[in-house]
Formats: C-alpha cells, structure tokens, sequence
C-alpha cells in the first residue's frame, strides 16, 4: 500500500490477535486496503481467488473494532469459501479458529477433527481446552506444540500459557 509506514517487529514480544491493540492500527491503511480489494473484486466480477479471499478474511478484522466485535460467522464462511479453491491444512487450521470464535471450544474442538497434528494444531488444541476449563489437557497439547519451530517470542508465549495452566491442575 502507498504511504505504509515500517513497522518494527521486535523480538521480545508476541501478541495473539486478541490481546492486540486495535487503536494502533493504521485506520488509513486498512481503508486503503479495503479500497483496493474492493477494486480488484469488482475486476474480476465478484469471483475471488485465494489472495482476495485471504485479503477479504484480513479486511474483516480489520473492519472489527476488537476481537469479541469481529463478525466470525463472516469470517468461517469467507475460509470455506478459500477452502474450496485453495485447501490447505493451514487454512483448515484458522478456520477451526473462527469457528470456535463463533460458535464455542466444542465446536471448534469439533473442527479440528481430520486435521493432521502439527505443533500449531497443537496450540489451538490447548487454547480450546483451556477454554474448557480442561487445564491438564490444555498443558499436554501446548507442550506438544513447543516441538516445532518457533519464534522465541512465541515460545516464551506459549511456555507462559502452559505454566498458568499448570497452576490450575
């Protein structure tokens, strides 16, 4: 996009989507972007492909003034759609996210049936069965999830999560 400003990642910290800041998003930028997926929808008659569709998924939480105010029903409808022009375990992945955003931990416990495991399955597992109140559980998946590559910053947060949960056993 014209004008975007750098950002600075650091290595210090990861925030999950839910614990970030929305006032420090460029409201400029994501009206730019907004714009331009707009235009590129119209180009191509409202038939999207799979980078429109990620866009589209973007725009939305982007459009959402906080997480508990993102419209999830839109957002799993927009990854069925991705799903069927583009499945991936990945996009499976965040779809069992939005969800359990949507519609609960069960039914996102629900959606994850058939994925294979991977260190962010998981870590999504966890979330869901802590959410449960299923703290023992939730440790066993998060600690299988410290088995992948990750970043430091998100293994000291998911080591974090993991010791708040064991607190809990």
């Amino acid at each position: 996009m014209r004008g975007a400003s750098r950002v600075q990642m650091t290595s210090a910290t990861w925030f999950p989507l839910s614990d970030q800041d929305r006032s420090l998003w460029s409201l400029e930028q994501i009206v730019e972007g907004c714009a331009l997926l707009d235009a590129s929808l119209r180009r191509t008659g409202g038939i999207a492909d799979p980078y429109q569709l990620q866009a589209a998924i973007a725009a939305e939480h982007a459009r959402s003034p906080s997480y508990a105010d993102t419209d999830w029903r839109e957002i799993v409808r927009l990854y069925d759609l991705l799903l069927s022009v583009a499945p991936s375990a990945a996009t499976q992945l965040n779809r069992a996210v939005a969800v359990a955003e949507a519609a609960g931990a069960a039914a996102g416990l629900t959606a994850l049936t058939g994925i294979a495991p991977s260190p962010r399955w998981h870590a999504v597992r966890g979330e869901l069965l802590a959410r449960q109140g299923r703290y023992a559980e939730a440790v066993e998946a998060t600690t299988s999830a410290l088995k992948g590559e990750l970043t430091a910053p998100e293994q000291r947060y998911r080591e974090r999560r993991i010791a708040e949960w064991a607190a809990r056993v």
